[in-house]
């Protein structure tokens, strides 16, 4: 991140760290790890929340630009095929390439949605990253979130 604030609003990034600090205080961490301070690195969810302009000029756009040229191009690969044209490999790559970019699109959809207000609105943890005194980067993520 940039060091800018995630929300314009601050009492809705003080909504959002009173539900973590109370999730992490019905979780027992402070206790088990000794520690009155937390570094997590996570993704808040739905992408949707803060970055809409993002997602619709780059991911969406991939997504809409894909499923607008493909079904015309591989048509044509596929008439050009039956006239008897050798395309190699091309039809195939191409099948491939129209497959990859509907999975891409599928991909970024699963993590957006519609909020309203901090209803609906996930913090998924990937790692701790630190508490008071030491370092837990090298702690496996798996280990972490057991």
């Amino acid at each position: 991140r940039t060091g800018r604030p995630f929300f314009d609003d601050r009492a809705v990034t003080e909504e959002v760290l009173a539900r973590l600090r109370g999730a992490l205080d019905a979780s027992g961490l402070w206790d088990e790890l000794d520690t009155d301070w937390f570094l997590l690195d996570g993704e808040l969810l739905p992408w949707s929340l803060k970055s809409t302009g993002l997602l619709r000029s780059q991911y969406a756009a991939v997504g809409a630009a894909a499923g607008a040229v493909f079904p015309g191009a591989l048509a044509a690969l596929d008439e050009a095929e039956k006239r008897g044209v050798d395309l190699g490999d091309l039809g195939e790559r191409q099948r491939e390439r129209a497959g990859d970019a509907a999975a891409f699109t599928e991909a970024y959809r699963r993590y957006c949605w519609p909020v309203r207000g901090l209803d609906g609105v996930e913090f998924a943890p990937f790692q701790l990253l630190a508490v008071r005194g030491r370092s837990l980067a090298a702690v496996p993520h798996d280990t972490q979130l057991a």
